[in-house]
């Protein structure tokens, strides 16, 4: 097997054993198994860098390996990429949707409406090309107001999944999430509600979790995860579906 039929055949990857502490049976073209696991790649040389079972550190060409565990290592650099910060960045930033300006002003009340979303960013630095990307994201909010006389702050979810095919060597992609709507519902200074409810009801947006998964060819996924605030993660639970509220409920209908 060429390395070029996986990996780009520029592609230079000097890459640490990171999170691989576990040694494995390799077996040569002549079927003789060696055992070790791989700490470096460098797919310009086609050389593989290994530890032995016995400590030593060995250089070698690609092509002493049989087919599969060619496979195998082209595959772990693959991985590398994907789970390196530095090979393969994830980034948000939160933007305001334009859409039809549901804000209204009268002599009893004023609503400011905002359709928030977020631009989502993949940039893949390294020159490898990488395949079969999934994202998923959640977008958290929470929306106040007044019901028969009660104040009521309800948590709302949007989820939403996206597919890209691959994402080319030294490429960046902008991706813009769908919108939720929030609102700040306020009185005239002149009323107020009998019942004691806040004169002003609003909604904030919480920030968004993204998981962003590469497919194996063996089927399995490797996974990344991505918070702004990077707290968000930590106080929330990760959906798989949407809740719907204040100015997002009609959306139902559309899932």
């Amino acid at each position: 097997m060429k390395a070029g039929s996986i990996l780009a055949p520029v592609l230079l990857m000097v890459l640490s054993a990171g999170a691989a502490t576990t040694y494995r049976d390799f077996m040569d073209s002549q079927g003789r198994a060696i055992r070790g696991r791989v700490l470096r790649y460098n797919a310009v040389k086609t050389a593989v860098t290994m530890e032995r079972d016995n400590r030593k550190v060995v250089t070698v060409p690609l092509s002493i390996f049989s087919e599969a565990d060619q496979k195998y290592i082209l595959q772990w650099g693959f991985n590398k990429v994907f789970l390196s910060e530095s090979s393969f960045k994830i980034d948000a930033k939160r933007k305001e949707v334009k859409d039809k300006d549901d804000s209204y002003s009268s002599t009893i009340q004023a609503k400011k409406v905002e359709n928030m979303g977020y631009e989502l960013v993949l940039e893949n630095r390294s020159t490898a090309k990488l395949e079969n990307i999934e994202i998923e994201y959640c977008i958290y909010y929470e929306q106040e107001r007044a019901t028969r006389g009660k104040q009521l702050c309800e948590q709302g979810v949007r989820y939403e999944k996206i597919e890209i095919p691959y994402l080319i060597p030294k490429s960046k992609k902008e991706i813009m999430t769908e919108a939720v709507k929030i609102y700040k519902a306020e009185l005239d200074a002149d009323w107020i509600y009998t019942s004691g409810v806040k004169n002003v009801q609003k909604g904030k947006v919480h920030g968004i979790w993204v998981q962003v998964h590469m497919k194996l060819d063996s089927g399995e996924k490797i996974s990344r995860n991505f918070s702004l605030p990077d707290s968000l993660n930590n106080n929330k639970a990760w959906k798989t579906s949407s809740t719907y509220v204040g100015m997002n409920s009609s959306r139902k209908k559309n899932k």
